[in-house]
């Protein structure tokens, strides 16, 4: 994400300019010729008149086309992430495929040329690569292609009831967290107990404000997606509260 927490282009520039040993979230569309285009909204950076581009097209992609970039973006293909991963090795990414929007077949190939990507470098850059996982069918399509370490389970593609998403994620030890809507009524206290009890994470999102971010550790989260808090802001805040529960505990 950009300074101010909204999507842009995952780029080549911005990866080395903004760098901190944190992850990185991406969406990957197939380009026409087999490839895997690093893109938050293919609508809007690179599907033209409707058809995809090739991996050619996209490298030479002009991001200035869109309203969002000014053109200061370079495009990427995942092969590009992959050698920033290589290149820095606290680099972690997770995955945003969207994968709801496609067949399981696209699925599918879209893991499939990741591990292609890898396999060509170093496989152990997949030990880097944290796929979110939408439902329980995608699960099985993804290990499928390579057994991925970690996973995360995203909550708000699948109409499961929480117990049944909180049970799932246990039963399968390749997940280390949980995400879902701040707004997510799913999640009883009780299910967020036995995430923890499992050593599991949640964390919500999206936070835009402080009450917000108060109500989220409140009710239990390790941390938050925000589209405006930087990690030593939240850093700050925990800091703050901590010290205000230890004086009210004092008084």
């Amino acid at each position: 994400m950009d300074p101010k927490g909204e999507p842009v282009v995952r780029q080549g520039k911005s990866v080395e300019r903004n760098y901190v040993p944190l992850r990185i979230r991406w969406r990957e569309i197939i380009t026409n010729d087999d490839n895997l285009a690093i893109v938050h909204d293919w609508t809007q950076f690179g599907r033209l008149d409707g058809t995809y581009l090739s991996a050619e097209e996209w490298l030479n992609f002009k991001t200035g086309t869109s309203n969002v970039s000014d053109g200061k973006y370079e495009t990427m293909l995942i092969g590009t992430l992959m050698d920033e991963m290589q290149i820095n090795q606290d680099l972690f990414v997770i995955t945003d495929t969207k994968s709801t929007e496609f067949s399981q077949e696209v699925i599918r190939r879209q893991f499939e040329i990741i591990y292609r990507e890898a396999a060509a470098r170093d496989l152990k850059l997949l030990n880097r690569v944290i796929p979110q996982i939408y439902n329980k069918e995608m699960y099985d399509i993804v290990q499928s292609v390579y057994k991925f370490p970690n996973l995360i389970f995203t909550c708000y593609a699948t109409e499961e009831p929480g117990e049944e998403i909180v049970e799932f994620c246990i039963a399968h030890e390749e997940f280390k967290a949980v995400t879902a809507p701040f707004s997510e009524e799913r999640l009883t206290q009780t299910d967020i107990a036995r995430l923890h009890q499992h050593e599991l994470k949640l964390y919500f999102h999206t936070i835009y404000s402080y009450a917000e971010l108060a109500e989220a550790f409140k009710n239990g989260a390790d941390g938050v997606y925000s589209g405006i808090f930087t990690p030593d802001e939240v850093g700050i805040y925990l800091d703050a509260a901590e010290r205000m529960n230890k004086e009210n505990l004092t008084e």
